[in-house]
């Protein structure tokens, strides 16, 4: 799913989602728990900095 999302933040121009999804693909093969966990940490706050930008976007 990571690879998935990647792709799509990708598309959109969401550089720094796209990055920590590549760095939760890396972690994931790699069964890096650790990492992992501090991946997913930051997860819902990148996706939600990239949600309110879209949104600013659709605005202007």
């Amino acid at each position: 799913e990571a690879h998935k999302l990647k792709s799509s933040a990708r598309t959109v121009g969401a550089h720094r989602l796209a990055d920590l999804c590549f760095e939760l693909e890396l972690a994931g093969k790699a069964k890096a728990t650790p990492a992992l966990q501090t991946h997913l940490g930051s997860l819902q706050s990148i996706c939600d900095q990239t949600k309110n930008a879209i949104a600013q976007a659709i605005v202007t």
